[in-house]
């Protein structure tokens, strides 16, 4: 579900992902909600919106099931920014649990201290997991919320901000090309947050080399090497296969990666390293 608030022509990643969707799952069925007039509204409007398209898709949901039997262990839905509380709403409403939500860097004003049936929350679905890339700034003025609000909540490159989408690229882009370097930087000025997309397409495509992501109290002391074990279901896979292991707190992940697609480069494969070394202790 695309709730990002703007306009038409940032959705390019929407049949980016339908094609992945499908090249990983040529049998699945793959619905894009379209909310874009709910959704380019002044953000505190468009934000209240999620309820409303939460419930719309809540309907449709129970619809399927109850016209086809379809089953809920084979629904899992998809939310990006403010799309990913629109998921959340939906999966509270549902007569039965869905089997998954996936939110991508939910939005965070708005957000950040709201209560659980506003917002994704783990017991939305039977699953949760999240992927959170641009978390910069105060609590509840940061795009993407920093909370962690599912089961597994992953923060790739401290998700904070994300390799290739600095403001020097913006500005040199924009002075090398002109006006063609403008149409550009505007995508490196959304690039963290659109990350998360790219991410999940990224373990649909590469399913034979999934990034890991591993269990840690905080950036800092997985960028210090204190985190690299699998043990007792500290690591787990980015995206598409994440293994859907539920605790009774949630789980914090980290990992590094690339600044461009195939996202797992040289760091991931560093830390791999790492990993092998420090197991054998």
């Amino acid at each position: 579900m695309d709730g990002r608030c703007n306009f038409r022509m940032y959705e390019s990643w929407i049949p980016k992902l339908v094609k992945a969707l499908y090249k990983r799952e040529p049998n699945s069925n793959v619905i894009v909600v379209d909310w874009l007039d709910r959704a380019s509204q002044h953000y505190t409007i468009s934000a209240s919106n999620t309820e409303l398209v939460g419930k719309d898709v809540a309907k449709f949901v129970d619809w399927i099931e109850k016209q086809f039997g379809y089953s809920m262990s084979n629904v899992h839905l998809l939310g990006y920014s403010l799309g990913a509380h629109a998921a959340g709403i939906a999966g509270k409403l549902t007569n039965k649990k869905i089997s998954r939500i996936t939110g991508l860097d939910p939005a965070g004003p708005n957000f950040e201290y709201a209560n659980e049936t506003r917002r994704l929350s783990p017991d939305d679905a039977a699953f949760v997991d999240v992927l959170h890339t641009y978390t910069r700034g105060s609590p509840d003025r940061s795009i993407g919320i920093q909370k962690p609000v599912g089961h597994v909540d992953i923060y790739p490159n401290g998700g904070s901000f994300q390799p290739g989408c600095n403001l020097g690229d913006t500005l040199r882009m924009i002075a090398e090309k002109g006006f063609q370097g403008l149409q550009e930087a505007d995508q490196l000025v959304k690039c963290s947050h659109e990350r998360s997309i790219h991410l999940f397409i990224d373990s649909l495509l590469h399913e034979e080399k999934p990034i890991m992501a591993y269990r840690c109290k905080s950036k800092e002391a997985f960028e210090m090497g204190l985190c690299l074990s699998c043990r007792k279901n500290r690591c787990n896979n980015l995206g598409y296969k994440v293994n859907k292991v539920r605790t009774k707190r949630t789980t914090k992940m980290y990992l590094k990666t690339r600044a461009k697609a195939p996202y797992k480069g040289k760091m991931a494969g560093l830390l791999k390293g790492w990993l092998e070394m420090y197991s054998k202790y």
